[in-house]
């Protein structure tokens, strides 16, 4: 998250957005949350891929001719969004990443294992938090959005387009290490919990800084303001 805030311009401020998109979506307010996905897709498109999110709330419905109807206007204002906005840049993504440069990135197999495993921590002991039931469909939805990405990852012939739908799925690793006590995934003192989430954060940030093949474009690091 350090790395993506740091260098990741366009990537972080969709991943910003959805997040705050997230607060609402856990308040039951759907269609905020589809406006937000949709501005967050300006800067970056793969993060269009989080509108996946809207649909266990609509399969979820109680009445069958809701359910219906809702899917059906869900699937004309996908394919309006797609024909406007995606199409053009579809063509775009799959000759740089696939076609022509089959590009590869050498740290998709860390990112990932960084939203799966607390993707399986959440499906094993999520129940040990308290959650309403907007929570509960959000995290499970990434859980499996994040274990689909293995799979994914075998079949694809560019590694990096595995690495950037995964970054969507990093929200989970921040509220699954935040909660960590509360899951209950080890018999130790919450401050030790705590303290080991806090070296494993800074194993990883200096491992990439001082043995990452693109670590060399963070540093020094610069900003407007430094």
């Amino acid at each position: 998250m350090i790395v993506i805030g740091m260098g990741y311009t366009r990537q972080s401020v969709a991943l910003g957005i959805l997040m705050i998109g997230l607060v609402f979506l856990s308040q039951g307010k759907k269609l905020i949350y589809l406006l937000l996905n949709i501005f967050a897709s300006l800067f970056h498109l793969p993060s269009i891929v989080a509108v996946f999110l809207l649909a266990p709330y609509y399969i979820s419905s109680p009445k069958f001719i809701n359910k219906i109807s809702k899917i059906i206007i869900s699937f004309l204002f996908a394919g309006t969004l797609y024909l406007a906005f995606v199409e053009k840049f579809i063509g775009q993504y799959i000759r740089f990443y696939i076609t022509e440069y089959q590009r590869s990135s050498s740290g998709v197999y860390i990112r990932l294992f960084m939203v799966v495993f607390p993707s399986i921590l959440f499906l094993l002991l999520g129940k040990n938090l308290q959650l309403n039931k907007n929570q509960i469909i959000i995290w499970k939805s990434i859980s499996f959005y994040s274990l689909s990405l293995i799979p994914l990852l075998i079949i694809s012939p560019s590694s990096t387009i595995i690495d950037r739908l995964a970054l969507y799925a990093l929200p989970i690793m921040i509220f699954i290490l935040s909660n960590l006590p509360e899951l209950k995934f080890a018999k130790l003192r919450r401050k030790y919990i705590n303290l080991s989430v806090v070296l494993m954060a800074f194993l990883i940030q200096f491992v990439w800084l001082n043995y990452g093949s693109t670590s060399r474009g963070w540093i020094p690091y610069q900003n407007i303001l430094f």
